[in-house]
Formats: structure tokens, sequence, C-alpha cells
């Protein structure tokens, strides 16, 4: 399947004037078919809110689909294991886990089905740590819509928003794809409060200078199809 798909892409993709692709992963990998390869990794609207003021707390975040491949059964057994009483964790999104959720006793939490993006951002500014732990996420939205509120990322190298835009120790911490990893880091969170607000506030000035910001990617857009 892999060699049928690799010479079908060749065959199309030579052809083509250009490709848009969704991040450096994917502009690396189209550049085996076609050497005209720009990034444009799905981007949202600057919202310019000032995020000095935001209360940064224990409060994690893991917004997406409640599946195996988002790493929440990984999530979920690293939760059990929390003992700090402190931290409050919240989850947004349906799926077939969700009944997994519930049996989430130990620290303070809260579930809300998918929202609209209106509620959505209200959950956001809640919220100081984001955290996607996926086995693979070829971008990872809510990185980017976590960022642009001032939110910490706790992710891995599985998602491609996560390599694009977060360096360990930084703007968020890298979490390998275990349960004792993501507890570790939960755990670090927990020790060092002060870094919630540095790393959030960092996140923030990314996102205001990267392709993750709409107008950014747009303009980017507009000189490659007029050069094209």
């Amino acid at each position: 399947k892999n060699l049928i798909r690799h010479l079908i892409l060749q065959y199309k993709l030579k052809k083509a004037d250009g490709i848009l692709a969704i991040g450096e992963d994917a502009k690396r990998y189209y550049q085996k078919y076609n050497n005209n390869v720009i990034n444009l990794p799905y981007s949202i609207k600057n919202n310019h809110k000032n995020i000095l003021k935001k209360k940064y707390k224990l409060n994690f975040l893991f917004v997406g689909q409640l599946i195996k491949r988002k790493g929440l059964g990984l999530l979920i057994n690293a939760i059990s294991k929390i003992k700090n009483t402190s931290i409050n964790f919240t989850i947004v999104g349906s799926g077939p886990l969700k009944k997994e959720i519930k049996t989430i006793r130990n620290i303070n939490f809260t579930y809300y089905n998918f929202l609209n993006k209106k509620k959505l951002k209200k959950i956001y500014d809640k919220n100081s740590i984001l955290i996607l732990p996926s086995a693979f996420d070829g971008w990872g939205v809510a990185i980017i819509e976590a960022m642009s509120r001032g939110l910490v990322i706790l992710s891995n190298q599985n998602v491609g928003a996560f390599n694009e835009y977060v360096k360990h120790g930084i703007n968020g911490r890298k979490i390998e794809y275990s349960t004792k990893s993501i507890v570790d880091e939960i755990n670090f969170f927990s020790n060092y409060k002060y870094k919630i607000r540095e790393y959030g506030i960092s996140n923030r000035k990314i996102f205001d200078k990267n392709l993750c910001n709409c107008s950014l990617a747009a303009n980017k857009l507009e000189k490659f199809l007029k050069n094209n």
C-alpha cells in the first residue's frame, strides 16, 4: 500500500505548480515530490486578547475526541495517580471513551461535550495548561487555540503543531507517550508554579509572530500565489 501511495503521489504532485503543506513536518515530506512547497499550517484569527490579567493556576485542560489515538487512556490513568488536591482538570470533547472519564474522582474534575467557539474560548481562558498526549496527530489545532489564549502546552513529538511551535522548557514541556511521563510533567508544574505564567506568556508572543496567526498566514499565501 505504501508503494502504491508513493507512486500516485509522485505522479500527481510533480505536475503541481506548488504545494501548501500543513507544518514543517508535512513540508519536508512533500518536498520529495515537488520543489515548490511552502509551510501554511492551520491558523486562527488573532483575538489580540490581553493575557497579562490571566490568572495562572494548576488548571489542566484536554480538548479533542475522546479516543485512544489522542492518548486519552494514558491521560485518565495519569490523572488517577495525582495526589495534589489543588489540581483542577477539564476535559472537552466526545467519543467512545466518554464512559472512562467518569472514573475520575481523585481531583477536581469538569467535563463538557463539544462546545461552540465562543464557549470554548471561555474554557481556554479559565485554564492554564493544555495537555495533548496523542499517539499521532498530524497537526493538533487545539495547541494553536491554546497558545492564542496564553496557555502552556504539554504534548509530544507525535503532534505536528508541538514540533512546529513548542520548545521544551521555553513555552511548554515534552511528554513521552506514557502514563509516568504525564504524571511527572503534571507534578513539575505543581512544584514550579511560577513557570505556568512564564510559559503561557511566551506562547502568546509566539502565536502573535507565527503562521498560526491567520493574518500572517494569509499574507504568505498571497505572496505565494502572486509568484506562481
